[in-house]
């Protein structure tokens, strides 16, 4: 009661800002927008922060808090500050854990619904936002609103993916799932990296499908499928075990890719705490933190990307740069152990942000998330162009709810406003425009393979994602026009969402946040 106290204080104090800041604003030729305000580097984006600096900051930091949990009704009710990390280890005392847990700890919980967050077990329910019941939302004018799939069902998600542009979320009301002690990993390896996909699609469909599923491309003739069900310590006591504990203990890509090269085995299986599971991509943010490695590249970032010590001739690595630095360089144990500290996602994304420009310009961090039936002939075309490894593969369960900016969105039908009676807006007889069920996420980090700009580079990915009728992830640099963006989503539906939490003027809009131009 304590908490639930502390938490109506904290939103009424923000409710009078915001109010204060309506009243003022009528009248106004020029309103004043509101930016909300975290701890200096907290953004797993890539995007700039500029679109804050002339609006007024409304500190969010303090809205940190597991409010409660219902072990019989499987509900946790929290802030959006609560980080990934302290959900479950909230959660996990009970024996329960959300459906989806973003792969890296300090993601909040108000970031992976604002931003669409996919992991593992989202074959199985999609996005982050899909396995929670009820959001609190604060409207322009300073009022609360209540969003579910009962009361306001277009808000509830319309919110999805919107980057806080429709409002500002307060709380959450999480659904939670049974866990258990250790996770029973299976590694498959494929030669042919466009098997692996059809792989994918194999076990995301499979009756039972395992809990969890990924990949990982290490090259165009290697991938591994990764698939984990949970399984408690006696199911798992004949099984070589891994632990991401030690201090010099390999990234856990490192560890997949020794699997591949080393075992000599087309597949292999070990069993992995489950807390340590959920988060094996953290230390080193998937292979991110191996770039770091090579001294050049290092030197480079600090002095001119940090300390601007000195000016780059270009915007972009040379040719003859791109040649020598294109491939990562594997952290060996003193490494490490070395650099452990500085190495959690955490940490690399607060040095991103210290050098956000000079990382934009030279840097490839992108999500594309393409429809399953046509996901291998996307990932042929990537594996040269732009020849970025590894990759990440991720398969997510589609959805057909009137999420408008969520990536994993099945067909526009359900953007109609009739789709909340049931109607068919299409008519009787016309087709999806993507008659898969599911997609695959095809995560693409690192450094490109040619000489080329980054934002070229981009666009390109970017006009090939449209045409196999799938879509990016918002958190990275968006190179589209205005005209391109709304063609993809749903102005209408979005501008009504606005109207309704009385946004305009107050709250930034979408393509504020997300777009370069």
């Amino acid at each position: 009661m304590e908490l639930e106290h502390l938490h109506l204080k904290k939103i009424e104090q923000l409710q009078e800002q915001v109010r204060a800041i309506f009243m003022q604003r009528r009248g106004q030729e020029s309103p004043e927008t509101i930016a909300l305000r975290y701890p200096s580097g907290h953004s797993n984006t890539t995007r700039s922060k500029s679109y804050k600096a002339t609006s007024r900051q409304l500190d969010f930091g303090s809205l940190n808090q597991v409010i409660q949990i219902d072990p019989q009704k499987r509900l946790a009710v929290v802030e959006p500050r609560v980080t990934m990390e302290a959900l479950v280890k909230t959660t996990l005392p009970y024996g329960l854990i959300p459906y989806v847990v973003p792969e890296f700890k300090g993601i909040t919980v108000g970031g992976a619904i604002m931003g669409g967050a996919a992991e593992s077990s989202s074959h199985r329910w999609g996005t982050f936002n899909d396995g929670c019941s009820a959001f609190m939302i604060l409207c322009g004018d300073g009022s609360l609103l209540q969003a579910s799939p009962q009361e306001n069902p277009d808000l509830f998600y319309g919110i999805a993916g919107s980057y806080g542009s429709i409002g500002a979320l307060v709380s959450a009301t999480i659904e939670l799932q049974p866990a258990k002690e250790f996770v029973h990993v299976r590694y498959r390896l494929f030669s042919n990296p466009q098997e692996a996909i059809g792989y994918l699609q194999t076990l995301s469909h499979g009756t039972p499908a395992p809990e969890f599923i990924d990949g990982i491309v290490f090259s165009k003739d290697l991938a591994v499928v990764i698939e984990g069900t949970l399984q408690t310590k006696e199911n798992i006591a004949h099984l070589p075990r891994f632990s991401l504990q030690s201090v010099c203990s390999r990234w856990y890509y490192q560890h997949v890719q020794n699997i591949a090269l080393e075992a000599h085995l087309d597949r292999y299986e070990e069993a992995m705490p489950f807390q340590e599971y959920l988060f094996r991509y953290d230390q080193g943010a998937f292979w991110m933190g191996a770039y770091l490695l090579r001294p050049p590249l290092l030197a480079r970032f600090i002095g001119q990307g940090i300390l601007k010590l000195w000016k780059a001739e270009e915007e972009q690595f040379s040719e003859e740069e791109i040649g020598k630095l294109h491939r990562i360089t594997h952290p060996n144990a003193f490494w490490r152990f070395f650099l452990r500290p500085v190495m959690t996602s955490q940490r690399l994304w607060s040095l991103l942000h210290r050098a956000e420009k000079w990382v934009q310009e030279r840097v490839i961090i992108q999500d594309f998330c393409i429809p399953e039936d046509k996901a291998s002939s996307f990932l042929g075309e990537v594996l040269d162009d732009p020849g970025t490894y590894p990759m990440w593969l991720c398969p997510i369960k589609g959805t057909r709810s009137p999420q408008i900016f969520s990536p994993h969105l099945i067909s526009k039908r359900s953007m109609h406003k009739s789709a909340f009676n049931g109607e068919n807006p299409l008519g009787e007889g016309l087709s999806e425009e993507n008659p898969a069920d599911g997609f695959i996420n095809i995560g693409i980090y690192g450094l490109p393979s040619y000489y080329a700009s980054i934002e070229q580079i981009t666009r390109k990915l970017e006009q090939k994602t449209k045409a196999y009728g799938g879509r990016k992830v918002l958190y990275s640099r968006s190179h589209y026009t205005h005209e391109e963006f709304w063609q993809i989503y749903f102005r209408e539906a979005y501008e009504a969402l606005r109207a309704k939490t009385q946004a305009k003027g107050i709250w930034h809009e979408i393509t504020d946040k997300v777009l370069s131009v």
